[in-house]
């Protein structure tokens, strides 16, 4: 075999080895918050695993506006598509996308949470 076909086969096992734990690494972590069991503010401070909290946001600094509603809120995200004809058939082209959050207080009978909101790029 050539050097160059060698090369290739490395970089393209390396790739893909790198973009499989990616996704096994992002897919343990859906699975781990989908089931994890919904609980109370106050018995949360005491569990070091993933939870489900259930409560009345509140707002804590800023909020922000919803661009389609108007109304204000913890977060929204919307993506604008437009269905255009391709040589396979109809596809949708995306034009436009937004995603935004701000951190906020959750409330329920036992406690009070400080919600610390990360966005990460939509895919």
């Amino acid at each position: 075999m050539e050097l160059i076909t060698i090369l290739f086969y490395v970089v393209f096992i390396t790739v893909g080895s790198i973009l499989s734990y990616i996704g096994v690494t992002r897919l343990k972590k859906i699975l781990i918050i989908k089931n994890a069991e919904e609980t109370s503010i106050e018995k949360a401070a005491d569990e070091n695993n993933v939870v489900k909290l259930n409560g009345r946001v509140k707002k804590f600094k800023d909020s922000v506006k919803s661009p389609i509603q108007g109304k204000s809120g913890c977060s929204y995200a919307y993506n604008v598509l437009k269905r255009v004809q391709t040589e396979d058939g109809r596809d949708w082209e995306r034009i436009e996308e937004k995603k935004e959050s701000v951190d906020f207080i959750l409330e329920d009978d036992t406690g009070t949470a400080y919600i610390y909101m990360q966005i990460q790029k939509m895919s």
